[in-house]
Formats: structure tokens, C-alpha cells, sequence
């Protein structure tokens, strides 16, 4: 006797003919000999590396030959996936250096992918600032935040993705920053995706070069800040002025007494202020104030 048999996909996530070998559901007919009592039908499922749910079909017999009947006519199969997506993520490799003063210091992340290899895939990339201090765009080369895309050739497991950080002369915080990773393409999924970088100061907090002296004797004493300068200073009683990064006055008879009709500008460069500043009239100085100093 003799039966056909076919196979179909089932729900809920039903087989297709691209998921058998020859890219057609299978079919065919069992023919049992006299006596013979069981016969085995062999579904060749084509392997791929495409990752994806599980999916159903059925195999049902059909038209048994004259003299038959179809007992239990279908049985179900289940085609189980086994690959991994690819996976890119960033880990931080030299991502906490200072900035230096001119040029370009580059700050290195390592992406990486794993699970499946023999695809290309990329990702997009782009750093913004982050944590208490952020960094703005201009302490990046270009004067803007990067961004870009990183690509894996198929086999390729391992990038450097690196971030150019503009050098400075300006006395500032620490400036944090993040580089995250989105919109993976070739089936890519993302897993680690953000990475910290945090650009270290170093440069000195300095007496800015342009100091005004403004009035008479009985007038105030004024220091006129053109940049980044934190500078306090205290009267005889001990009381502080007024503490700033622009404007610091104090009552001229605190300080010290002024030549009559003192008032002129005094403009000092960085480089001449080494060893600090002697100002006031001629060699009687009326405040010493030494370089960085916090307080005279």
C-alpha cells in the first residue's frame, strides 16, 4: 500500500519553502512492501545563519492507495533557530587623558562585535557632553561635537574608534563627555552602548593680564577681569571683598593708601606675571599678588 504526504507551515510563525532544501515544500509518497510495517520520511531543512524565531510546519498524509485507511494523518515539526545577531559594543580604551594646551589629543574607544561574523555590519556613533561639567563642541577639533559611523568588515571582531579633543590654554573644569552607539544596520543589535571620556584640566587658574584701577583715594579699588580668574581678597578687619570671575572691589582705605589721582590702566601679559604682580605707583606697590594666588 502506498500514501502521499506533503508538507505545509503552521501557525503561529509558520515555515516556508525558503526554509527547506531545493526552496520548495517537501512532498512525496511512502510505499510499504508486504509485510513491511513502518517506514521513516526524511523533512531536509536548509541550514542558514539568519537569526530568527522558531517556526512550525506540519506533514500530512493524504490519499492512501485502495485498501488503506489514514490513521493519525499529521504530525508536527519545529525548526529551533540557532544562530546569535551580531552584537556591537564600546568599552572605553584611553578615554581619561588631560587636553593638552594646542593641537589634537585623541581619546580611543575599543567597538567591538560578536555573534555572527559572516556578515559586514556597521553602527552610527556620536558624542555628546555629559555629567556635571560637560564638555561643549568647541573642545573638539572642528569646533563640534563628532559623530560618524563604524563599519565591520565579515570575520572582523575588533575597531578603534577615536575622538579628538582640542587643546586649550583655559583654566576650566574637567569636561565630561559620551560616545553612544545607535541605528545598527546588517541585522546588528546593539549591547553596550554608551562609553564615558572625561578631558582632565590642566591648565593653571592665572591672573588675567588686563587689571583696571578706577577712582581717587577715596574712591574704590577695582580689578577688571577680561578671562577665567578666581581671585579673592581681604580687607584689615578680615572681611572679603567681593569674590568673582569679573569684577573685585574694595574700599581704597582698606587697601592701602593711593597716590592723589592714581587711575590709570595697567595691562600685564600672562608671561610677565611669573613671579606675580607688584601693582600700584612706581616701586610702592600697593598689593602684591602672587600667581594663582587665592588670596592677598
Amino acid at each position: 500500500v502506498s500514501v502521499n504526504w506533503h508538507v505545509s507551515g503552521v501557525a503561529p510563525l509558520p515555515a516556508n519553502a525558503a526554509d527547506f532544501v531545493g526552496g520548495v515544500l517537501p512532498s512525496g509518497t511512502v510505499t510499504f512492501s508486504p509485510g513491511e510495517t513502518s517506514h521513516l520520511i526524511s523533512i531536509h531543512v536548509a541550514g542558514d545563519t539568519a537569526v530568527e524565531t522558531t517556526e512550525g510546519f506540519t506533514v500530512l498524509l493524504q490519499g492512501p492507495s485502495v485498501g488503506a485507511v489514514i490513521g493519525t494523518a499529521l504530525a508536527y515539526g519545529f525548526i529551533l533557530n540557532d544562530d546569535r545577531a551580531a552584537t556591537i559594543s564600546i568599552d572605553p580604551l584611553r578615554a581619561r587623558m588631560t587636553e593638552g594646551d594646542t593641537g589634537t589629543t585623541p581619546f580611543t574607544f575599543t567597538v567591538t562585535r560578536g555573534g555572527q561574523l559572516d556578515t559586514a555590519v556597521s553602527a552610527q556613533w556620536n558624542v555628546t557632553g555629559a555629567g556635571p561639567n560637560a564638555a561643549d563642541g568647541v573642545d573638539f577639533i572642528g569646533g563640534a561635537f563628532p559623530s560618524g559611523i563604524i563599519s565591520f568588515a565579515a570575520g572582523q571582531t575588533s575597531q578603534t574608534l577615536t575622538v579628538d579633543v582640542a587643546g586649550d590654554i583655559n583654566f576650566e573644569a574637567d569636561n565630561g563627555f559620551a560616545v553612544t552607539l545607535s541605528n545598527p544596520s546588517g541585522g546588528a543589535v546593539i549591547g553596550t552602548g554608551v562609553a564615558s571620556g572625561l578631558i582632565l584640566n590642566d591648565d593653571q587658574n592665572r591672573i588675567v593680564p588686563v587689571i583696571g584701577v578706577v577712582g581717587p583715594v577715596s574712591g574704590a579699588l577695582r580689578f577688571m577681569a577680561t578671562g577665567n580668574a578666581l581671585v579673592a581678597a581681604a580687607s584689615p578687619d578680615g572681611a572679603e571683598g567681593v569674590l568673582g570671575l569679573d569684577l573685585f572691589a574694595f574700599s581704597a582705605s582698606d587697601m592701602a593708601v593711593m597716590p592723589s589721582g592714581f587711575g590709570s590702566v595697567v595691562t600685564m601679559e600672562p608671561a610677565a606675571m611669573a613671579g606675580g604682580i607688584a601693582w600700584g605707583h612706581g616701586a610702592d606697590p600697593l598689593a602684591v599678588m602672587p600667581r594663582g594666588a587665592g588670596s592677598f
